[in-house]
């Protein structure tokens, strides 16, 4: 697996699938937020969500880097429900 950032501008099946996540950065010209959720499909079920990133206008660009080698585990897939701006993924 590669270190290379995925850009992310749409509703996104990242992975299917054991996934790991070391980072995410959110950036848009206004506040905004996106859900990743725990699945490998599009259902969104509650309880499934496993991290939620929000922005806001005094801090447009917001980054998450997760500890470990490896940083935050999906067990089932990588579901990312996306609402606005440009998001990018860094494998772990």
């Amino acid at each position: 697996m590669t270190n290379t950032p995925i850009r992310i501008a749409a509703d996104t099946q990242l992975a299917k699938g054991t996934y790991y996540i070391k980072a995410v950065i959110l950036d848009h010209s206004e506040a905004t937020s996106a859900i990743f959720y725990n699945e490998a499909d599009n259902s969104k079920t509650a309880g499934a969500d496993l991290l939620t990133i929000h922005n806001s206008s005094s801090e447009l660009t917001k980054m998450l880097v997760f500890p470990g080698k490896r940083g935050i585990r999906f067990n089932t897939g990588v579901y990312i429900d996306y609402n606005a701006g440009t998001i990018y993924v860094i494998p772990g």
